[in-house]
């Protein structure tokens, strides 16, 4: 089994790759091979593995045996252009995801609603540039409501640490029934046709749905008018789900007490625009924590992905079950235009 592991392998990860089943090549690929040498390898590969932007149409087409891609994190949104999901459909080839993130990300979401809460960014700024005591009182996570918006992995992960927390936490994803015997986030479950009802009981929002045709510009103008008053937004996902502006005026209006974003609209999965401010709008004068897409950026999410992902390959090769596949036709649902 041929296995283009395309990244620069660094020596923590050698081990974990290492422990893969026998009968795995692994082939490094990142920054060892030109995009020539890559497109000359395809055909004789069984499984990609890389990020999403790794997987581009170019290199599905050149790969006439490949039977698996199997994603390094969570997302899926670069693979619904330039005709993927007919193309992996047409061939067979099957697609995975590495969900191992979801612990650090609702660590982060945890985070991030508790310094938004207690306005950590400006107490700190204060002390530190002016030499202010300027702590203010805020309100706590404990008896609050929270609205998770996506309930995947992450989703659930972050549900039950903010039930612990002692907050009332509720769903709105795509097919609510499919978590009807889930023990985390019952106080409500709503269908995305639902969500403006969510969002005027929560006090905090999470969003962590992937960016597809429907989830694009959801957070709108009428989206935040909905939300409750003097409530909190943290998004970890991709930052076209969100308009801009939008946001901007709903912080400056303070009809947002605050918002957490880990994802950029000067962001590309190809690495560019990613030096520099991140947004066209100063949102860093409200209450607001910018942070450079790394809220699943730990070893023990690295550790966990690749673990995953070598189970699959072992899986794939006794013609088992995989492990977080994600449908072709579910593909092609997340880009269809609703």
């Amino acid at each position: 089994m041929r296995v283009l592991v395309d990244w620069d392998i660094p020596p923590e990860e050698r081990p974990v790759i290492d422990a893969w089943s026998e009968g795995i090549e692994v082939i490094e690929g990142g920054s060892r091979l030109t995009k020539r040498q890559r497109l000359d390898l395809a055909p004789t590969l069984d499984v990609h593995t890389g990020l999403m932007r790794t997987a581009s149409r170019a290199l599905l087409e050149a790969a006439t045996g490949l039977k698996l891609v199997n994603l390094t994190g969570h997302g899926v949104d670069l693979l619904l252009r330039d005709g993927i999901p007919d193309l992996m459909k047409a061939r067979g080839i099957r697609l995975a995801t590495a969900d191992g993130g979801d612990i650090a990300i609702a660590e982060y979401a945890i985070m991030a609603m508790t310094m938004l809460s207690r306005q950590v960014l400006r107490a700190h700024a204060a002390l530190v540039e002016r030499g202010l005591w300027d702590g203010k009182r805020g309100p706590e996570l404990h008896g609050a409501t929270l609205a998770i918006v996506g309930y995947g992995s992450i989703g659930q992960a972050t549900a039950s640490r903010a039930e612990a927390m002692g907050m009332s936490v509720g769903m709105v994803t795509r097919n609510p029934a499919a978590y009807a015997d889930r023990r985390h986030a019952r106080a409500f479950a709503y269908g995305f046709d639902g969500l403006e009802t969510a969002l005027a009981q929560a006090d905090y929002v999470l969003m962590t749905a992937p960016l597809t045709a429907l989830t694009q510009g959801m957070f709108n103008a009428r989206r935040f008018a909905a939300m409750k008053p003097a409530s909190y937004l943290v998004c970890i996902t991709r930052a076209p789900v969100i308009e801009e502006q939008a946001l901007f005026e709903a912080l400056r209006s303070g009809h947002l007490a605050g918002a957490a974003l880990d994802c950029w609209w000067h962001e590309e999965e190809d690495g560019s625009g990613r030096d520099g401010y991140p947004a066209n709008l100063p949102f860093h004068q409200f209450n607001m924590l910018m942070t450079p897409h790394f809220s699943g950026t730990t070893f023990g999410t690295r550790r966990r992905a690749l673990a995953l992902i070598g189970d699959n390959i072992t899986r794939l090769m006794h013609g088992e079950p995989l492990l977080n596949e994600v449908s072709t036709e579910d593909l092609k649902i997340m880009a269809m235009q609703p």
